[in-house]
Parts: structure tokens; C-alpha cells; sequence
């Protein structure tokens, strides 16, 4: 999110998987929601570096999915991201609620930053299997 205030930006590649995940707490229920049911992959694509598309989408599905009671339906997100070559990481913190989260001028709470270094020349970790849950961060 940082990115839209910086004069020059450096971001030439980047690779993402993401899941929501939509739980009516009334009940228990949940169900995984596939991005691309609802988004074109020009929107998914960009979903990995704005972060408040992602907050948006969550807020799009709670209000889609059917709630049985009186809680509001939660929603929430596992996106790993590889920027740039580096090993795919968790990007937004999956314990959040994003269907409740507000729209914010700083940097979200729930924007995890990555710190890995870039590869060295020649090496491209992008491709490297995606962790199958927030766990193995």
C-alpha cells in the first residue's frame, strides 16, 4: 500500500494465491470463495499489491453471502504473495476479519509486511510451492 505515496517504484513481478474464506458465526458454517467466481484476473492480479481491493472484495462477499442470526457474516483471507522472484509469503493476516475491518488512509493492521531479501541473480523462488496453510509461516 506504501507504493502509491513513493516516487518510483520497483515492483516488476509478482505471483499470488488467495483464498477467502466466508463463516456465519450463527451458525458455524463456512465456505471457501474462489476470486475468480467474481473477479476477472486483471482484478486478481491486482488484489497482490492493493491491499484495500482485498478489504473491498471481503466487504463485497459479506454482503452477498446469507447471514441466519444476528452476527454479521465474517470474512476471511489467505493470500500468499511472491514479489519479485522471492519465496511466496503470507500477506494478510488470516485472523482478521476483513468484512469488518474500515477503510484506512495509513498502512491496515492486517498487512503483513515481508521482509526476504531478493533472490540472487539468476534464481527465481516464485514458482516454489505455496505453504498449504498460514501454519508453515
Amino acid at each position: 500500500m506504501e507504493h502509491r505515496f513513493s516516487w518510483q517504484m520497483m515492483l516488476h513481478r509478482h505471483a499470488i494465491v488467495t483464498n477467502f474464506y466466508v463463516t456465519d458465526p450463527n451458525t458455524g458454517s463456512d465456505i471457501q470463495v474462489q476470486p475468480a467466481e467474481f473477479l476477472s484476473p486483471k482484478q486478481i492480479s491486482r488484489m497482490g499489491w492493493r491491499p484495500d481491493m482485498v478489504r473491498q472484495f471481503a466487504h463485497f462477499l459479506a454482503d452477498r453471502y446469507p447471514r441466519f442470526g444476528p452476527e454479521p457474516v465474517q470474512v476471511e483471507v489467505r493470500m500468499f504473495v511472491s514479489v519479485n522472484g522471492r519465496k511466496p509469503k503470507l500477506f494478510i493476516d488470516p485472523l482478521v476479519n476483513l468484512a469488518g475491518e474500515p477503510r484506512h488512509v495509513a498502512r491496515p493492521r492486517w498487512l503483513l509486511e515481508i521482509h526476504d531479501p531478493l533472490p540472487p541473480p539468476g534464481k527465481d523462488f516464485s514458482g516454489e510451492p505455496y505453504p498449504l496453510s498460514s501454519d508453515a509461516e
